[in-house]
């Protein structure tokens, strides 16, 4: 094979052309793009003065989406988690709490959740984490 035909030249400079743009395209590491399942320390600092369930409203609404009722409780959607405890007023208790208090805000799906805390997870669970 001649390395100087032009069809192999130009296949040459493709395949370098890729793999640059393949190198460059992969150094970041999504470092960039939020967490889909955290609500990051810095999103937190950016909106002290809210209460956490606008919060989660405005930046993963995702996580209110209804998935599911739990037969015997009839609960739908996430269930609410703060400092371990299972909050029976659900959302609601986020409306109580400002980002300012919170050291951390995460989201756990359903098989984990149920893994985790037991049944009445269908929804899966927000884990909020108060700063102390």
């Amino acid at each position: 094979m001649d390395l100087r035909t032009p069809a192999v030249r130009l296949f040459a400079a493709v395949f370098l052309m890729t793999a640059a743009w393949a190198c460059a395209s992969g150094g970041s590491g999504g470092a960039d793009r939020p967490d889909a399942d955290r609500i990051s320390a810095a999103e937190l600092e950016a909106d002290q003065e809210r209460d956490v369930l606008t919060l989660i409203q405005r930046l993963r609404p995702r996580w209110l989406q209804t998935r599911g009722s739990d037969t015997f409780s009839g609960q739908v959607g996430a269930a609410v988690i703060i400092d371990g405890m299972q909050q029976q007023s659900g959302l609601g208790a986020l409306r109580q709490i400002r980002a300012v208090e919170v050291e951390s805000i995460e989201f756990m799906n359903a098989r984990d959740a149920t893994t985790r805390y037991g049944m009445n997870m269908a929804g899966g669970a927000i884990l909020v984490t108060m700063k102390r």
